[in-house]
Order: structure tokens, then sequence, then C-alpha cells
């Protein structure tokens, strides 16, 4: 069965996971409860940890309280995911699998008014309103679809994806060209997703109307690098070299980064030198500015000025060891490496000054032969965005450079792609789009 809700990172349709499970306890455990979900048993299941850290009973005993629900819980049933655990949402979720069964054999179905009223409410949340829509699309797929074409410019980047899909392929199946320009341009104008992105984004070029993809993103293509210094099979995670005291004074003062100033690298002194990124996916690939070495640390630096003081978002992806500093402020640390390389694989918060903000990344590469492609890959991506993931671009930012080469799809964006698991790893964005 199709489902709506996807990976938004991996451009793949992602799984709302109902596992079934069936419990057994006490006839007390079954008690019935007035109008409504009981509190004490949907608290107990929202915070559910592992296996081994719960009171097994306890939670079978919610479980069964839960699973008396009614349709007309619904809502509130929907409600309760955005307080819960992981482990918590599994359990509500088998939860409200059971209530959704036995209600289908009294030939009982939800509400589809209510499930519409859910999945268009951006104030309800993004995991509650995935299922309404899921649920929806199980009893009604015109309706569904009908409902996802309202999606466009919600503020959750999992829930626009669909409808940016579906307006991928009705621009794509479109008789006259300027219908398919103007098409393509408000997909591009729109989507979130780095697939759908670049696939308005070949669309509009063989057109003949190219689009700055990577401004569109608000990748951080320009950088103060050094670099190597000594990993030292992973000891060197953390060292604090000296581009790890850097401030914005030392960065932009006549003694700074623009300095002559060596220091003392793995196997030779080191200073600073400028790059700029021409990797058509914003990925900064440290192999070609440092070298293909192995057991290595290298810093890059950027200034990015903001028009205001501001709460964002630092968007990574780096599939190596790393940390990244703020103004100073250590904001990011993740010392295992190799753990996958995908669009917004990390999402973290932080405030910028109004003016200029000093970002510092530190990139470790493991030691030991290259086996795999994989495990030589040595480069990050950095954005700032909103909370929805649209690029807020620096007062200071310099044009887009000459790419090494545009970008091509990966396969037919506008069709469906093949479901697969969720991606744990990936957050929810929730904010309204800013214009670029």
């Amino acid at each position: 069965m199709r489902r709506y809700v996807n990976d938004e990172s991996a451009g793949r349709l992602r799984l709302l996971t109902i596992a079934v499970c069936s419990f057994s306890c006490a006839a007390t455990c079954a008690t019935a409860f007035a109008n409504g979900l009981p509190p004490a048993a949907v608290k107990v299941l929202q915070t559910a940890e592992s296996a081994k850290a719960n009171n097994q009973t306890e939670l079978a005993q919610a479980w069964a309280a839960v699973s008396k629900a009614t349709l007309d819980d619904l809502p509130a049933f929907l409600d309760a995911f955005a307080d819960a655990s992981p482990t918590g949402i599994n359990w509500l979720s088998t939860a409200l699998d059971s209530v959704l069964d036995r209600e289908a054999k009294q030939s009982k179905q939800p509400s589809a008014t209510v499930l519409v009223e859910y999945v268009l409410d951006a104030e309800r949340n993004p995991l509650g309103r995935e299922t309404a829509l899921n649920l929806l699309e199980t009893q009604d797929d015109k309706l569904a679809e009908q409902t996802v074409d309202k999606l466009l410019t919600d503020p959750v980047a999992r829930l626009r994806r669909p409808a940016i899909a579906a307006l991928l392929g009705r621009t794509k199946n479109m008789e006259t060209e300027a219908d398919q320009l103007s098409g393509y341009q408000q997909a591009f104008r729109l989507a979130l997703s780095e697939d759908h992105v670049v696939a308005a984004t070949v669309a509009l070029r063989e057109l003949g109307h190219p689009v700055d993809h990577i401004r569109k993103f608000g990748f951080l293509m320009h950088w103060q690098v050094i670099g190597p210094f000594a990993f030292k099979d992973g000891e060197g995670f953390d060292v604090a070299y000296p581009p790890e005291s850097l401030t914005l004074a030392t960065y932009q003062g006549e003694s700074g980064i623009y300095s002559d100033a060596e220091f003392p690298g793995k196997t030779d002194d080191v200073s600073w030198k400028q790059c700029v990124n021409t990797a058509r996916n914003g990925d900064f690939d440290l192999n070609k500015t440092i070298g293909e070495l192995r057991d290595v640390v290298a810093y890059g630096a950027t200034v990015f000025e903001s028009d205001r003081d501001q709460s964002v978002q630092l968007r990574l992806r780096q599939q190596n060891s790393a940390k990244i500093w703020l103004n100073g402020e250590l904001v990011f640390s993740q010392e295992i490496g190799h753990t996958g390389n995908f669009f917004d694989q990390y999402i973290v918060p932080v405030d910028l000054h109004k003016g200029p903000n000093l970002i510092v990344v530190k990139s470790c590469q493991t030691p030991g032969p290259v086996f795999h492609p994989f495990v030589n890959t040595w480069q990050f991506s950095v954005r700032v965005t909103d909370q929805t993931g649209n690029a807020i671009l620096a007062l200071n930012r310099p044009p887009t450079p000459e790419l090494d080469a545009l970008p091509e799809p990966e396969g037919a964006a506008a069709e469906e792609p093949p479901e697969s698991e969720p991606n744990e790893n990936e957050p929810d964005s929730e904010k309204q789009e800013q214009p670029q």
C-alpha cells in the first residue's frame, strides 16, 4: 500500500512503523475508562524507553487501557505522538493499530472529514498529521490526493514533499512549454528536498531558464582551510589545535587568518589558504584541498554576516567525525565517523548575532587503508536555514562560483520513490518559509 509519509533526506517515501504486538495482563489491566484517553496510561506509553529500562507490566497495562479507545478519540490519540519518546511512539502506534482493527471489524472507519482537518492543521504535531494522511489514503485515494495538493507550502518538510512530487508529475505531462516553465519554477521555489530541487533545476535548464540551486540551498561555498594536523588514531578529535581558539577578532585582524602565520601540522608547518567549493552538491571535498591523506585533521572557517539577531539552523552533511564552533562556542560534536552521508544529515539550532558570525568546522579523517570509496570520503557541507529548511543568505554572500557540473537527477523525481524504512536521524521541520 502506498504511503505518503517519507524520508526527506533520502528522497524516499517513509513508512510509519506500526508493529503488531500482543500482550497478556490481568483483568484489572483492561478496566474501562470514561470519555477520552486515560491520561495516566497515555503518559506511561509516551515516556517508555528501552525494554530493559521500563516496567513491562506497567507498560502492558497502559497499552491495554489505551487500546480501549474508540474512533472518537482519534484526534487525541494523534496528539499524543507529540510528546512521546521514540519507543513511546511505537507503543502508541501499536495501540492505535489495535483500535483501528477492532473498529474495522465492526465496519467502522475514521471520519474522512476529521482526518482532512487534522492533516491540514499546521498547529498539530507532524507525526500525527502524517499518520492521519496515511489513514486517509487507505480509505479514499482521491480525497488524499486532493488534500496533498494543499500542502505545497506546508511548514513541515515531510508533508510538503508529496505535494511537490505531485506538482512535478503534473508539470512533466503538461502540453505547453509555458505551462511546464511555470510549474517547474513553482516547484523550484517551494521544494525543500534535494532531489526535487535538482529535478526542477535540470528541467528548467533544459527549457532554457537556468536557476541557481546552490543559492537556493544556501550552501556555504567560500572557506579558509588549514591542515593537516595529526588525528593520532582518534586522539586528535579532542586535541585543541590552534584553529579552535580562532575568534572573529583574530579572523579579521591584521594578524589574523589572512596573515602568513604558520602552525605545526602533522608533518610540516601549515597555514590558512582561501578555497572556493565548486561541487555541484555543495560538499566541500578536503581530499582535493588537503590531499588524500589518512589519520589527519583539517579545519575550515568562514564568516556569515546576519542582517539581525535571529535563531537559525546549521544543516550539515558530514560523514566524518567533526566539531563545529559558532563565534567560539562549540555547537556540534560527532566523534563517530563514517555514519552516513545525506542531505541535512544533522540539524543544529543556533543563534546568530546581527553582523558577522564566525563558523569553524573541524573534520577528521580516520587512519587505516582505504578498503571502500566510502571510507575515503572526507568532505562536509554547511548551510544556514530557518526551521523549515529554507536558506537564510548572508549579507556578505559572494556570487555562486562556476560549478564542476550542473546537477543531474538520480531518477524520475516526479514519480514516487519506493517505500523505505524511516530514517531515525531525520528531525522534523516546522517553520514558515522565508523568502530567498
